[in-house]
């Protein structure tokens, strides 16, 4: 879908017709994102899950640099940008059909039959034949017994096709989504954790906005600022990458809340001083971002597997609506945007008190006492 709108607005001159193609992208790019993240985590050995996701989005800032160099030096012409947004969409589409579902989902709803096929899938890619997993015997199904295996298969299989059928007759997934959804508020746990990590999410959004909204402001051009801050982005991902594995979220959260909120207090105090802002401003950024990363990577040691991507729709959803107030923050006059800046990261650390990990983030050490025990 991404790929298509985005193909489809090179062409139109139609304002009416770009914003309704605008809101698709975002509306598209938004769930890919989501449900992209976790399947790639999912691939991942669990040790290298912090150092891949921060990889992905230390690359994320490296393409704002790139855009912010072509559009300062090269070209002004937006058209070009997006014609490499839909070649790697649509070689992304494919490289996903050809991708067997997740086997970690696949057993975190019970349908150990088709887990087992996936991973045969996975397992004849690298080499080892096409049925490595066929007498594989999930936690879950050693409750029931080894003698039970086939007859379990069977019914897990059936169970499958006819759900198949009934989202068939149905036109899409939205009763599971709805069921997932239901099921989460039901735990008190997860319900609690969904609900203090929407206010750390929207506080996080709405102050991304915010900054970013005010960079028409800096002296200067605004492509060079952007650059700094792009820059600004990777240095903060990388570190945040170091803070949540040595520290852990809570105080993770603290920290990088306290570095935004320390430059919104600068700027509260010393707005008057033009040529200090940019300094309070990267701090606010830095701050933010940090806990931009921190809050990706630590959502997998919030919530179940099978509730990971309800969460992460949910807590995207809520922010982003909450969102819409960012540009109007950032026209008030000063200091009372960063005022209410400040307010933001005060209402997060303190949400951040009523998290509840119910597991840890992974890492070298536990994966290699893992292998060291099993052998």
């Amino acid at each position: 879908m991404q790929s298509i709108v985005t193909f489809m607005i090179l062409f139109t001159d139609n304002y009416n017709m770009a914003c309704l193609f605008v809101f698709l992208i975002g509306f598209s790019v938004t769930g890919k994102q989501y449900v992209g993240w976790n399947y790639l985590l999912e691939m991942q050995p669990k040790s290298k899950s912090v150092v891949i996701g921060t990889a992905c989005f230390i690359a994320e800032g490296f393409v704002f640099i790139a855009i912010t160099i072509f559009f300062k030096w090269i070209c002004k012409q937006w058209h070009y940008v997006l014609l490499p947004t839909v070649l790697f969409g649509m070689l992304g589409s494919v490289f996903l059909y050809l991708q067997p579902e997740s086997p970690k989902w696949l057993v975190s709803v019970g349908k150990y039959q088709e887990a087992r096929k996936s991973l045969n899938k996975i397992a004849e890619v690298n080499g080892l034949g096409t049925n490595v997993a066929d007498k594989f015997v999930f936690p879950k199904e050693k409750a029931h017994g080894n003698a039970y295996l086939e007859l379990i298969a069977e019914k897990e299989q059936k169970r499958s096709e006819a759900e198949d059928e009934m989202l068939a007759e149905n036109g899409g997934s939205h009763d599971i989504d709805g069921s997932q959804i239901r099921e989460l508020c039901k735990n008190p746990r997860y319900c609690s954790n969904l609900f203090f990590s929407a206010v750390i999410w929207c506080a996080l959004i709405i102050n991304y906005y915010v900054v970013a909204f005010y960079l028409k402001y800096f002296p200067g051009d605004i492509f060079q600022n952007t650059f700094f801050m792009a820059v600004a982005d990777i240095m903060s991902y990388a570190v945040s990458a170091l803070v949540v594995k040595k520290l852990g979220l809570i105080l993770s959260v603290i920290i990088s809340l306290s570095t935004a909120g320390l430059g919104s207090v600068l700027y509260l105090f010393y707005f008057h001083y033009v040529s200090l802002i940019p300094l309070f401003i990267v701090l606010c950024r830095i701050g933010n971002s940090m806990l931009l990363n921190i809050m990706y990577l630590t959502n997998q040691t919030l919530f179940p597997t099978q509730f990971q991507s309800s969460s992460f729709g949910i807590l995207n959803f809520i922010s982003h609506v909450s969102a819409v107030a960012a540009p109007i923050i950032a026209e008030l006059s000063d200091p009372y945007p960063f005022f209410l800046y400040l307010l933001n990261c005060v209402l997060a650390i303190l949400s951040s008190f009523f998290l509840r990990q119910i597991s840890k983030l992974p890492s070298n050490e536990t994966e290699s006492g893992e292998k060291s025990s099993s052998q």
